[in-house]
């Protein structure tokens, strides 16, 4: 078994993958293949921009840095975030080529990431590259003679579907090449690697969190769907409060200056993942879904009917349910009654949905599903997307994770 790590320095989430990385290869047998590639090429490959926090909204772009900052935290990594950043990395990039012909380049890779994300090393000075190749035992690197071997590392990578750092592939015996984007997705290449079941839910807290967790959603994401599917799980291991918070997605969209629907802005090779690792996700909860006949969804009125419906939570499992499993469409009127909801009543809470959109923006809320975890002593916090779920429940048991609302 073979697994390829497609990485670029200047990525603080591969900083964070390269420190997990070898105990995955370690666990399940595989050969570990450290496969660096200039991520600017990429973006320019895919149409993504080179500075990609420039394009985010302030909200977005705020979590995304506590996001980072949690990665390297989970990981045990020091951060120093570069002042000028995005920095050029391909002298580091052409000598660990170099490195990985003459020997073993694993120190010379946890040194660069580490002089990048840690150190305040400017590593795309060229003699600073060399000074850590030499102190790693690469004296004599020709980095000239990698400048063609790296652009071809770079078109492989975009012909093997790669949009960003960090990516993975599996080659497994008797199976199709398996692609994984994101640190935060090696549980699933070690499990494609290793064939093992997906472990137990944890044990239920005790004593139980005196916690609240908001749960701010729109049916129209099938992430939230996936996160609906857990969140009761959630509060009964742990003893936390959830209240549903729905909202309207496209209105906050509309008011933070986004695309109305990221996933028609996405890159081939980027959508192809999103659409993969829908279908990973549903099998990692053990839930049926299938992709919305009807996607984009309208979802306004389903909406309200959840703020006017007496049991909400039920109510929501039905919709999300009807529109992701069922593949109804959950914008007619007479499928809701059927769902138990009642749209001439629903038409009274336009102005609740209004100040949940509001109260969404003015929390930073800039996706669906966003979870703000309240707990006492410690300021609120903020997690966006279905796959922190068990940042949520960490903190819910006691971990006090980087970056708040305060």
């Amino acid at each position: 078994m073979l697994l390829d790590f497609w990485f670029d320095y200047s990525c603080p989430y591969a900083y964070a993958a390269s420190a997990l990385v070898q105990g995955v290869a370690t666990r399940s047998g595989a050969t570990l293949r450290y496969r660096p590639f200039l991520l600017g090429g990429v973006f320019r490959a895919v149409g993504t921009a080179q500075n990609l926090a420039t394009t985010l909204s302030p909200q977005k772009a705020l979590h995304l840095l506590h996001d980072q900052q949690r990665a390297l935290v989970r990981a045990g990594l020091p951060l120093r975030f570069p002042p000028q950043h995005p920095r050029r990395t391909v002298h580091a990039l052409r000598a660990t080529l170099a490195a990985a012909r003459i020997g073993d380049a694993r120190p010379l890779v946890h040194a660069l990431f580490r002089a990048y994300w840690a150190d305040g090393l400017v590593i795309e000075d060229e003699a600073v590259v060399r000074s850590l190749a030499a102190r790693h035992g690469f004296p004599e690197l020709d980095l000239e003679a990698e400048r063609e071997p790296l652009r071809l590392e770079t078109d492989e990578a975009i012909a093997t579907g790669v949009f960003g750092a960090p990516a993975f592939v599996v080659h497994a015996d008797g199976a199709e090449p398996g692609f994984f984007w994101g640190h935060d997705r090696l549980d699933f290449v070690e499990r494609a690697l290793t064939r093992d079941s997906w472990p137990a839910p944890r044990e239920p807290l005790d004593p139980p969190s005196d916690a609240t967790v908001d749960f701010w959603f729109d049916y129209s994401s099938p992430f939230a769907f996936l996160a609906a599917t857990q969140i009761r799980g959630l509060a009964e291991r742990t003893g936390a409060a959830v209240r549903l918070r729905p909202f309207l997605l496209g209105a906050l969209f509309k008011a933070l200056g986004q695309a109305d629907v990221p996933l028609f802005a996405f890159s081939d090779a980027k959508r192809r993942w999103y659409l993969r690792d829908l279908m990973l996700w549903a099998e990692r909860w053990g839930q049926p879904f299938q992709f919305s006949p009807h996607f984009p969804l309208r979802t306004v009125l389903a909406l309200r009917c959840t703020l006017a419906a007496q049991d909400p939570q039920g109510f929501a499992a039905r919709v999300f349910r009807a529109a992701w499993i069922e593949g109804r469409d959950i914008a007619d009127p007479a499928v809701l009654r059927d769902l138990g909801g009642d749209p001439d009543v629903a038409e009274g809470q336009r102005a609740a949905l209004f100040e949940n959109n509001q109260e969404a923006l003015d929390t930073g809320v800039f996706g669906t599903p966003t979870f703000i975890v309240r707990r006492p002593g410690i300021a609120p916090q903020r997690f966006w997307g279905q796959d922190r779920i068990s940042q949520v429940e960490d903190v819910l048991r006691g971990w006090v994770a980087p970056g708040d609302l305060s």
